[in-house]
């Protein structure tokens, strides 16, 4: 549902938190999607799928580390420019 709501040009990434440090092996998918229409709509669609497949193979860990992925998050974001006019 939220790939739907993702405007051209908007960015997104989808990462796991099972380690006991977090890092750029543990994003499964990140993409700032193009800004013209039909290219933006296939990318969101591939990135659905990659995502579904992590989904559908990934298990449980004993470890977690929030605040590493969110550090791992805010550096991306700020990478892509996001919110920035």
């Amino acid at each position: 549902m939220l790939l739907g709501t993702l405007k051209p040009g908007d960015s997104l990434g989808v990462a796991r938190i099972d380690t006991g440090s977090f890092s750029e092996k543990d994003i499964i998918a990140k993409k700032t999607f193009d800004k013209r229409p039909s290219v933006s709509n296939q990318q969101k669609r591939l990135f659905k799928d990659k995502v579904d497949r992590f989904v559908a193979a990934v298990k449980g860990s004993s470890y977690t580390d929030i605040s590493g992925g969110v550090l791992q998050a805010v550096e991306y974001l700020n990478e892509t420019g996001a919110g920035k006019k």
